[in-house]
């Protein structure tokens, strides 16, 4: 009786023309379509960081030093016409403030106002509540030391005696450099009522990963200029060292949508123009929003690095 039981038993028909149960059947499509997502998704990502690691050590230093070409022609004619700022009125942040020159490091770059990472993405930044070089007092000047042409990239090599020269709109100032020193070190000893010293400030340590903060000391070597009295100043977070431009925050977010909405647009494109005229309008699109994601994105980033 269990013989007859079990030849009595239905047996499961698979589809005409199929080897596999039905269900296993539907489940593989689904598992390499979750792959497939998966691969891109990761692909992505992974050219997303490249384009950014190509734009922080390759693109910005050509970004930066365009910047600089525009200011340099535009100090010039400051110092010409005799207009250039000195500190009387308050000075607008990105406004260049004077002609750094460190002839044995082969350096010679225009020092904007302000330390935000906006303001050092177009070259060294002059510390808003300190004097400007040539006064009386401290003069602080940032600069970064990986990207956006790394112009302060080299100034830990420094060694006493160097020299470094100054041009503002009240003339030209010789430092000598007294020390190189970290955070934790010994401060240089006070300033006279009639000294002016010039710190530069930048970080050391790995390419992608700086560790410390670096502090170069120079005393000006003759009478310091006159110094006019300077508006109150109120310095904002994202202008300390090693600090990131939190304001950059929104037009990443912008940049990254005009970088999906160009997506997008080379896709319809493809479908409904063809490949050359994609390619044509499509692809300055694509680089143009990308530039500035990475460009916004790199303001995250200490602004000392």
């Amino acid at each position: 009786m269990t013989a007859v039981r079990e030849q009595l038993r239905p047996v499961d028909v698979l589809p005409h023309g199929s080897s596999t149960p039905s269900g296993i059947a539907t489940q593989r499509p689904a598992a390499v379509k979750a792959a497939n997502l998966t691969a891109w998704s990761l692909g992505l990502v992974s050219m997303l960081c490249l384009a950014f690691l190509a734009f922080v050590f390759v693109l910005s230093p050509l970004q930066q030093h365009r910047s600089q070409d525009l200011l340099y022609s535009e100090f010039r004619s400051q110092l010409a016409a005799v207009t250039a700022p000195f500190g009387v009125q308050a000075i607008e942040p990105g406004v260049p403030v004077a002609i750094l020159d460190i002839g044995d490091l082969g350096l010679r770059q225009v020092v904007v106002e302000g330390t935000a990472g906006s303001d050092l993405r177009l070259g060294p930044g002059h510390e808003r509540d300190s004097v400007l070089p040539g006064q009386a007092g401290t003069s602080i000047l940032y600069g970064r030391s990986t990207t956006y042409g790394a112009p302060f990239g080299d100034i830990t090599s420094l060694r006493p005696g160097q020299r470094i020269r100054v041009v503002t709109g009240q003339g030209t100032f010789v430092y000598q450099v007294e020390d190189v020193r970290h955070d934790g070190d010994v401060a240089p000893p006070a300033l006279g009522a009639d000294q002016s010293r010039l710190v530069l400030v930048t970080m050391e340590g790995s390419l992608l990963q700086p560790s410390r903060t670096v502090y170069v000391d120079a005393l000006l070597t003759s009478d310091p200029t006159v110094t006019p009295p300077r508006p109150a100043v109120l310095m904002a977070p994202f202008e300390s060292p090693t600090a990131s431009d939190s304001s950059a925050l929104l037009p990443l977010v912008l940049w990254l949508l005009a970088l999906i909405c160009a997506g997008c647009f080379g896709v319809w494109a493809s479908l409904n123009w063809g490949g050359p005229q994609t390619w044509l309008v499509g692809v300055p699109l694509v680089l143009a929003a990308l530039w500035g994601a990475c460009d916004s994105a790199a303001l995250l980033l200490p602004n000392l690095m």
